[in-house]
């Protein structure tokens, strides 16, 4: 039986990370699940109340780490790949909730091992796109199905063979897109033969709250894009692109910026910043083409005249 092990990165959300672990232990304690471990990976909290967790989850099949200083939210996902004990990696958000059915169901069919990423079907934008048990052997397929980043992007949604890990290094170059993971499945679907399998639906229950749509994603709006650099076939790119700008647009930065008024604040700043250079652009050729009237009148009419503006 093929192992499991459940990464969840959290920082300064105590009271969700315990009822993360409260739901796992209840689950494997009345499942009698025996192929799953779990790890804590505290990105240097403030709350203190994280120093409490190795007494209060003394399960052998727990493991609490604290790092000792943040090291960032795309970091600390990809240190999650860097444990070799087990088949499967599964970063699960400690804002999300997961059933006892759900995690015997998952282990189940992790155990057998099959495919090589499994998603979970959330109910999140594009989930209407796949269907319970549909399984994926191509790049061009996944970028099809998987018509917007949360599909992507969601790390609870996704478990991964433990062969990803082969393409850390993308994980570290691309840890500035806040999706350091999806940079490494980019580049296991350019070189490796792959299978994913997509389970649904209602497995998990995704919570988004409010630290999931803070300033972090503004930094990602664009800095996502990049990901698209990963993906050689030039009509998956552009497929890629097309659905990113649209769902990253309508889904984060349209509803940041009435949001945040500091961010409507700068939109219009640039916007401003735009009109100016190109005001500044046309009055300056204005005046150029004034001179040359002033210098070669005979010769600007004959160029009117030519235009049919007017004739001699």
């Amino acid at each position: 039986m093929k192992s499991l092990l459940i990464y969840i990165p959290s920082y300064n959300r105590f009271d969700m990370v315990t009822r993360q672990l409260l739901q796992i232990t209840n689950a494997i304690d009345r499942f009698g699940i025996t192929n799953v471990r779990v790890c804590v990976s505290d990105n240097c909290s403030t709350d203190e109340r994280y120093r409490e967790l190795p007494a209060m989850f003394p399960q052998t099949f727990i493991k609490c780490i604290r790092h000792s200083l943040n090291i960032g939210a795309g970091l600390n996902v990809t240190r999650g790949f860097e444990f070799n004990a087990s088949d499967y990696v599964w970063i699960l958000s400690d804002d999300d909730e997961i059933s006892a059915e759900s995690l015997a169901t998952l282990a189940h069919e992790v155990g057998v091992g099959e495919h090589d990423i499994y998603y979970l079907i959330s109910n999140i934008k594009g989930d209407q796109n796949v269907a319970d048990g549909m399984i994926i052997h191509s790049q061009r397929e996944y970028l099809q199905c998987f018509s917007s980043l949360s599909m992507m992007g969601l790390i609870s949604a996704n478990i991964y063979t433990v062969r990803l890990a082969k393409y850390i290094e993308y994980m570290h170059l691309y840890g500035y897109t806040l999706f350091p993971h999806v940079a490494a499945v980019l580049r296991f679907m350019e070189f490796e033969k792959f299978s994913l399998k997509c389970i649904g639906g209602g497995l998990i229950k995704w919570n988004p709250n409010q630290n999931s749509y803070g300033h972090i994603y503004e930094m990602a709006l664009t800095n996502v894009l990049f990901l698209a650099e990963l993906i050689q076939a030039k009509n998956n790119r552009k497929i890629f692109l097309a659905k990113h700008i649209q769902d990253f647009g309508v889904s984060h930065f349209f509803p940041l910026a009435i949001k945040n008024c500091y961010n409507f604040k700068k939109a219009w700043i640039q916007v401003g910043a735009v009109l100016m250079l190109y005001s500044g652009v046309l009055y300056v050729q204005w005046h150029f083409l004034k001179a040359l009237t002033l210098l070669f009148p005979n010769a600007y009419a004959r160029y009117r005249a030519r235009k049919g503006k007017i004739s001699l």
